[in-house]
C-alpha cells in the first residue's frame, strides 16, 4: 500500500522549496512514484542537505537511494556505477546516466556530513565529538555509503562474532566422558515421539556436537529438519556437563517463537521414559523475547545487559534467527561473556527481518554447503554413536565447524519438499512441473501435493472470492453428521475456567491448524484484510451480531505478558457458560482462556500474512499470489516461506509467469558481514 506522501506535502514541509531546481523536483516526483519512503524520511533528507548546504540534485538522489535501501533491508549502498544505476532505476522516470557522472560532485557537497573510512576493520568508531551522520567506507576498489548507526552496528557485530568465535568453550570434558553422555542421551534414554525413540540423523548429530564444542554455532534448516530435537538434546547434554538450568536462556525475536520452543522442550522432556534430575530441571525453562532477555528500557532506548553488564548465562539458544535485525543481534552478542555459548537457529532461506540486515543469510551465504574440518569429523566419529557421515572436508573456511546446515525434512509431503528445493535453487522448471487445478465454489481442495490454480483471463476479485469461499466451506466441514465439523465443535465447546483442557478445544485447534490461507500482503483483493472479510461472511453464524462469534480464529497483534500472550499467537473465540465470549489459546499444558474484553489487540486469523506465518505449520495451505500483489513481495523468500508452511497440500493461486518472476527475484540485502 503506497504511503500517502504527495509533492504538495513535501512543499508544505519545506522539503521542496522555490529555490530548488526543476531537476530536484523531478527527483522527488520519481521517488514518490517509485518508493515507499515516509514523510519523516523526506524531512531528514531536507535537514541533511541543508546542514551540508548541498544544492546539487544528485545529493538528494543519493540520500533517497540510501533511505530506500534501508527500507528494503540493506544497511548500505554501493557507489559502484552499475550498482547505483540499478538503485536509481527503481525510481520511475529517472534517467540514471544523467546523474551517475555527478556522484563525486554530490559526495563533495555532502562531505561535511561524511566520515571517510579506508580500513573499516581497523579504524576506530567515531566518538561523540567527531560524529558524522554518514560514513563512506572503502573496501578495496569499492566504496559504500552508510548511515552511521548501521555502520556502527555492523562493525560491532562483526567484531563481537569474531571475539565470541575465538573463545574456548567451558564445560567440555574428555572425549570418553562426552561419548558416554551422547550415548546416554541419544541411545540409552532418548527423547520419544508418539511412543518411539527419536533417532537423530548424521547431520543432526553433527549440529549437536558442534554446538557442544564451540561457543558460537549457527544451525540452519527448513521446517521438519529437526532443529527442535537438536536443541532438546543439546540442553540434556549441557545439563549433564554441569550447566545449571538457571544459567540457560531460550529466546527469540518474538514472544510467540520463544514460547513455542520452550513448550517443545517441555513436551520433549515429558516424553523421556526414565527422567532424572538433570532432565526434570529443564522442564522449567521459559522462553523470552530478545528484548526481554537483554532487559530493554524503553525510556532510554537501551538495554540493561551490555558489554559492561553481560548476561549471567552459560548457554543462550536463539530461535528464528532469520527474523533478527542487525542492530538487535549486535546488542545480543555484545552482552555475552567468555563463559557463554550461543546457538542461533533458523532457516537461511526464509524471509529476513523486517528491519535492516539479513544476518543469518550473511553468515551462511546461498552457495555455502555443509562441511566440517577433518579434525571435527575425526572427533565426531569417536564421540557420536553410529556417526557415519561422509561430509565434505572444509579446512579453510573461517566459520568451519560452527555452521550446521540441515537438509533432510521429516515433516512435509515429498512434492512440497521437491518444489521447495527447486525454489531455493531458482530453477524455473519446478514451476512447470507443478500440476494445474481448477476449484470453484462447492469444490474440494486436494488432500495432498502442490498445485497451481492459474487466474482466468478475466480473473479478479470475484474469482478470488469464489475460491476463498470454497476453501471456507471445506474448512467448516460437513455439518451435523461430521463430528469434526466446525459447527458441531463450536456449538458445544464452552469455557468456564481460565484453564480448560477439554477434548472439544483440542478438536477445534486441530481443525484450525489444519487449514490456513496465506498472502504476502494485507491489502488488495488477495490481501488478508479482504480474505478474512470474505471467510467471515461465509462461516459466521447468521444469528450472531457483533464482531465475535463461536469459532472465530484470532491473531494477537501485541504482547501481553500479564496473560502470557504474544504478538503472533493464534487462538479462537468460544462462548462462555456465563454469557459473552472467551478467547482460548494453547498453553504448555492444555489450554488457557480469558474474557474477550481482557485480550490484547486481536484480528481475524483465517488468513494471515506470510511474514506472520513464519515458525508455524499447517496441514493444508491456500497461498494467494495474485490480485495485484506488489512486485517487491514477489520473491524467492516469500514463495519458499509460504509453500513450506504446508505439511500435506498447498494450492497456489497465481499465474506461472508470476511465480517465475518471483523465482528470479532473490532478496539481496547489502551489508559488509561476511565470514564464510
Amino acid at each position: 500500500m503506497r504511503n500517502p506522501v504527495t509533492e504538495q506535502l513535501l512543499i508544505d514541509l519545506a522539503v521542496l522549496t522555490p529555490e530548488d531546481t526543476e531537476e530536484t523536483h523531478e527527483v522527488y516526483r520519481a521517488a514518490l512514484e517509485g518508493t515507499d519512503l515516509l514523510g519523516v524520511d523526506y524531512c531528514t533528507i531536507r535537514d541533511l542537505t541543508r546542514m551540508a548546504n548541498a544544492r546539487e540534485s544528485t545529493c538528494h538522489l543519493i540520500l533517497i537511494a540510501l533511505f530506500n535501501a534501508l527500507r528494503e533491508g540493506s544497511v548500505r549502498i554501493s557507489l559502484n556505477p552499475a550498482s547505483l544505476r540499478g538503485r536509481i532505476a527503481a525510481f520511475a522516470g529517472i534517467d540514471a546516466e544523467r546523474y551517475l557522472h555527478r556522484v563525486q560532485i554530490a559526495l563533495s557537497q555532502l562531505s561535511p556530513l561524511i566520515y571517510e573510512v579506508d580500513h573499516p576493520a581497523k579504524e576506530p568508531l567515531l566518538s561523540r565529538d567527531s560524529f558524522r551522520p554518514l560514513v563512506l567506507a572503502r573496501e578495496g576498489e569499492e566504496h559504500y555509503l552508510y548511515f552511521h548507526k548501521y555502520y556502527a552496528a555492523e562493525r560491532r557485530l562483526r567484531e563481537a562474532i569474531t571475539r565470541v568465535s575465538a573463545w574456548s568453550p567451558c564445560h567440555v570434558p574428555e572425549e570418553s566422558r562426552l561419548a558416554e553422555i551422547m550415548r546416554e542421551v541419544l541411545i540409552d534414554n532418548p527423547v520419544t515421539a508418539a511412543g518411539q525413540p527419536v533417532a537423530l540423523n548424521d547431520e543432526q548429530k553433527a549440529a549437536l556436537l558442534t554446538s557442544v564444542m564451540n561457543c558460537f554455532t549457527v544451525i540452519s534448516g527448513g521446517p521438519g529438519t529437526g532443529k527442535t530435537f537438536i536443541v532438546l538434546n543439546l540442553l540434556r547434554v549441557m545439563a549433564r556437563l554441569g550447566i545449571d538450568t538457571s544459567r540457560i536462556r531460550i529466546a527469540a525475536p518474538t514472544g510467540r517463537a520463544a514460547q513455542k520452543l520452550a513448550d517443545a522442550v517441555r513436551r520433549g522432556i515429558s516424553s523421556i521414559v526414565s527422567l532424572d534430575d538433570c532432565d526434570r530441571t529443564l522442564a522449567a525453562l521459559e522462553g523470552v523475547t530478545i528484548h526481554r532477555l537483554l532487559g530493554y528500557r524503553p525510556s532510554r532506548n537501551d538495554f540493561i545487559h551490555n558489554r559492561f553488564n553481560p548476561l549471567q548465562a552459560d548457554l543462550v539458544v536463539v530461535d528464528e534467527a532469520s527474523m533478527i535485525d542487525i542492530v538487535l543481534i549486535g546488542k545480543l552478542f555484545e552482552a555475552l561473556d567468555e563463559n557463554t555459548r550461543v546457538v542461533l537457529l533458523g532457516d537461511r532461506n526464509q524471509l529476513p527481518s523486517v528491519d535492516a540486515g539479513a544476518v543469518l543469510a550473511d553468515l551462511i551465504p546461498e552457495d555455502a554447503e555443509a562441511g566440517y574440518s577433518r579434525e571435527f569429523l575425526s572427533a565426531a566419529s569417536r564421540i557420536l554413536p553410529e556417526f557415519t557421515s561422509d561430509y565434505a572436508v572444509v579446512d579453510e573456511r573461517p566459520m568451519r565447524d560452527r555452521i550446521a546446515i540441515l537438509v533432510k525434512s521429516y515433516r512435509s509431503e515429498e512434492s512440497i519438499q521437491r518444489a521447495a528445493r527447486g525454489i531455493i535453487e531458482q530453477n524455473p522448471s519446478v514451476i512447470d512441473e507443478i500440476p494445474n487445478i481448477r476449484i470453484k465454489e462447492g469444490d474440494f481442495f486436494p488432500e495432498a501435493g502442490v498445485w497451481i490454480m492459474e487466474p482466468s483471463q478475466d480473473g479478479d476479485g470475484r474469482e478470488i472470492a469464489a475460491i476463498v469461499k470454497a476453501w471456507a466451506e471445506q474448512y467448516r466441514g460437513n455439518g451435523e453428521g461430521d463430528a469434526s465439523s466446525l459447527d458441531v465443535i463450536t456449538a458445544e465447546a464452552v469455557t468456564e475456567e481460565d484453564r480448560d483442557a477439554t477434548a472439544l478445544c483440542a478438536a477445534y485447534f486441530s481443525r484450525l491448524e489444519d487449514f490456513r490461507v496465506l498472502s504476502p500482503t494485507r491489502f488488495g483483493a488477495a490481501g488478508t484484510n479482504n480474505l478474512n472479510r470474505i471467510i467471515t461472511q461465509t462461516v459466521a453464524p447468521q444469528d450472531e451480531e457483533g464482531p465475535y462469534y463461536p469459532g472465530l480464529p484470532v491473531l494477537v497483534t501485541a504482547n501481553d505478558y500479564a496473560h502470557g500472550l504474544f504478538n503472533g499467537d493464534v487462538g479462537c473465540v468460544l462462548r462462555s457458560m456465563h454469557g459473552g465470549f472467551r478467547g482460548v489459546f494453547r498453553a504448555s499444558e492444555g489450554f488457557v482462556s480469558f474474557p474477550i474484553e481482557a485480550l490484547p489487540a486481536i484480528e481475524p486469523a483465517y488468513a494471515i500474512t506470510v511474514h506472520k506465518s513464519q515458525g508455524s505449520e499447517y496441514g493444508s495451505v491456500l497461498f494467494l499470489l495474485s490480485g495485484k500483489v506488489p512486485a517487491s513481495l514477489l520473491t524467492v523468500e516469500v514463495l519458499y516461506t509460504g509453500l513450506t508452511r504446508a505439511r500435506r497440500s498447498a494450492v497456489i493461486y497465481a499465474s506461472r509467469d508470476t511465480l517465475k518472476r518471483a523465482l528470479r527475484t532473490r532478496t539481496k540485502r547489502e551489508s559488509g558481514i561476511r565470514f564464510t
